[in-house]
Parts: structure tokens; sequence; C-alpha cells
């Protein structure tokens, strides 16, 4: 999944300073309700991060935000998204947090309420319908075909912001 050359940075970092720096790998394409799900396979690329702020994440993953009105409204300039994509994390649902979920195709972060038989999507208090779905009925299905991932942090690209001045929410 590396080029040679990404691969042996990554290796004589992590022998010189193991414990602090974390290759986590990015999804392809962005996240968001107009785009598809991205799955993580494929050439995919590497995000560098500090391994103290993430060594509480069981499976990282970085993600690009594709446009969504809604998440705006919560975390304005927000642009990418640390995931934890472990069954854990997102089979344990708390309504303080929030969730990337998959709904008709494409991928939104959304904080959720499991009840029986079914999971209702929070937050979306405007008067006006907004896109997306009010509820999940899971019949049949697993919880975590819907449910992703955890959102453990958004922000901007950490590799181009100034993390004193932009340093992103930590999620919730």
């Amino acid at each position: 999944l590396a080029s040679a050359s990404e691969l042996g940075q990554a290796l004589t970092l992590a022998t010189t300073n193991p414990d602090t720096i974390r290759y986590v790998p990015v999804l392809p394409g962005r996240l968001g309700p107009s785009h598809p799900f991205p799955e993580l396979k494929g050439d995919t690329g590497w995000r560098p991060l500090p391994f103290p702020a993430i060594a509480h994440v069981v499976h990282p993953v970085f993600a690009e935000l594709g446009s969504d009105v809604e998440l705006t409204r919560e975390f304005p300039g927000a642009t990418f998204a640390l995931l934890d994509m472990s069954s854990q994390s997102r089979s344990n649902i708390s309504q303080q947090r929030w969730y990337a979920i998959r709904w008709s195709g494409g991928g939104w972060i959304r904080r959720l309420r499991l009840e029986t038989g079914r999971i209702l999507i929070l937050g979306q208090e405007d008067f006006r319908r907004t896109l997306g779905p009010a509820q999940i009925e899971l019949g049949t299905s697993k919880l975590e075909e819907h449910v992703r991932a955890l959102v453990v942090w958004i922000g901007n690209d950490p590799t181009h912001a100034n993390p004193l001045k932009n340093s992103g929410y930590l999620v919730p």
C-alpha cells in the first residue's frame, strides 16, 4: 500500500522515534452525503500523527470531508476527520459522540441514539427538512453495517494547518 520511499521513510522514523509517530491510512475519496462512502483499499496514502494523541484509537483512519450543511454548522471550517473504525468503538453508541454512518450509499457524520431495532439520527434541529436519514431501521442488518466509524477529531488537514491557531475539534 506504500511506495518504496514512503515505506523507507516510515521505517526510518519508526526505528528512531517509535513512541512519537503513528502512520494512519487515508480513506480514498471524500466522506460526505454526495460521495460514495469511502472504503479502505488500494494505495490511499498515509498521514503521520503524534502517537500520544491517538494512542487510544484502536483502528484509526483519516478522511477528507465532503460538503455537508449539517456538519458545517457544528464544525465550521473542518475539512478532515480522524475516525476509529474498530468494531468496539462503533458498537458502543453514545448520544454525545459523533459517528460516520453509511446511508443511501453516502457518508454522513451524525450523533446517534440506539433504540430497539433502529438507529435515531440526532441533532438535525433546523425547522427546514434536511437531507439525510431521521432514522435507520435495522431489521435483520447489523449495527456495524450502518455505523462505519466513531469520529475522534474533526478539523483542518493537520499537514497544512497551524496547530496553535487551528487545532480542530476533539469530539465530543
